[in-house]
């Protein structure tokens, strides 16, 4: 099953992906797993991908970044590239 996130971090060939589940955790990505040339992330890109169990544990597999048409297709939101999180005590007292 496909699942959809945003690259959280992004250097030298690997990086993290936060998955869009609420207590989903962080999935480890090698540039190896990337379905397009060339076969980089940025930070902030909305991705699609698979899970896999390798012998050092989950990672994202099949990984395919997806642009704002694809985006709209899924659950992201129309702030494609912009991940919303909960309001942090400092941007309250904005």
């Amino acid at each position: 099953m496909r699942k959809t996130g945003v690259v959280k971090v992004w250097k030298d060939g690997w990086g993290f992906i936060h998955q869009d589940g609420f207590n989903d955790p962080d999935i480890f990505v090698h540039h190896s797993e990337i379905k397009t040339n060339p076969r980089e992330l940025r930070k902030g890109q909305p991705v699609s991908f698979v899970i896999k169990q390798t012998p050092k544990g989950i990672q994202a597999a099949e990984v395919r970044p997806l642009d704002a048409a694809d985006a709209t297709e899924t659950n992201w939101p129309e702030y494609i590239g912009v991940r919303k999180f909960p309001k942090s005590k400092v941007e309250e007292e904005d």
